[in-house]
């Protein structure tokens, strides 16, 4: 490897950390605490990457410059660390820019997919509800034939003339393995319960989220109708929001709640 590359990428690297720390603290610093964490995470880890291979590449670039002999697969990581960080700093801000100049357009798109994952995620409800539903109703029989068969064999155990004959030997040990399979199966039977109270909720969640997508997508093409903003954007928006299944149940929904608000706010 040439002594250039090591000189340049030693000057390189501690430049472009210097400017992406100063970019993560001002970006930073108008960050709300407490939403958009999966955001944060992402450029929280587009922005850490390149630091760790500059922390740690620099030294490499200083011992090769020294006459040292460095590992053969530094030049490919400090070539890796050097590209993140400039896409760090150029990509980043052109996004930026193309989201802002489009922000409507880029809201409205949001609460599409947001709408559309929400939907995707509604129609799987019900068969995971009628699986769960399933075990948990062949549970209860397994369980009634388990209890019934315990109790034939308990009766003819303590009405045994003769308790300690080999069938009644045979009858107990049978008695503790259906004990111990009736134990199980209730386990199961509560755990397959707590699931389908978790599906429950979890299907009631998912069904306010659409409704909610659905509104403000709703709102946000309303906005776009009223500022005059004809477009083929607004075009596809609208095609897309009026071959979603869900519009009018969403409607439905909204509007029933409206009407509730309404008539509680009468004297």
């Amino acid at each position: 490897m040439s002594p250039d590359f090591w000189t340049t990428s030693a000057q390189t690297m501690p430049v472009l950390a210097l400017a992406i720390v100063v970019e993560a603290r001002a970006i930073m610093a108008g960050w709300t605490p407490g939403e958009m964490r999966t955001v944060k995470s992402m450029q929280g880890l587009a922005w850490a990457t390149p630091l760790i291979v500059y922390a740690i590449a620099t030294p490499a670039c200083f011992r090769s410059l020294a006459g040292e002999r460095v590992w053969t697969g530094w030049p490919d990581i400090i070539n890796f660390g050097i590209t993140m960080g400039i896409s760090t700093l150029v990509i980043s801000p052109a996004l930026e820019l193309i989201v802002r100049s489009n922000a409507r357009i880029v809201a409205g798109l949001t609460w599409l997919f947001a709408l559309r994952f929400s939907l995707l995620r509604f129609r799987r409800m019900p068969r995971r509800i009628g699986a769960t539903r399933h075990r948990i109703v062949a549970g209860l029989d397994e369980l009634s034939g388990l209890e019934r068969e315990l109790d034939s064999l308990e009766a003819t155990v303590y009405n045994s003339d003769h308790p300690t004959c080999a069938e009644c030997v045979a009858s107990l040990r049978r008695i503790d393995t259906i004990r111990e399979k009736i134990g199980k199966r209730r386990v199961e039977l509560n755990e397959n319960l707590e699931e389908l109270e978790n599906i429950a909720s979890e299907y009631d969640r998912v069904r306010k989220r659409g409704v909610t997508a659905f509104n403000k997508l709703e709102a946000q093409l309303e906005r776009m109708s009223l500022s005059g903003e004809k477009s083929k954007e607004l075009s596809d928006l609208t095609r897309s929001i009026d071959a979603i299944p869900m519009h009018a149940s969403a409607k439905s929904d909204s509007s029933s709640e409206s009407t509730t608000s309404s008539d509680s706010s009468r004297p």
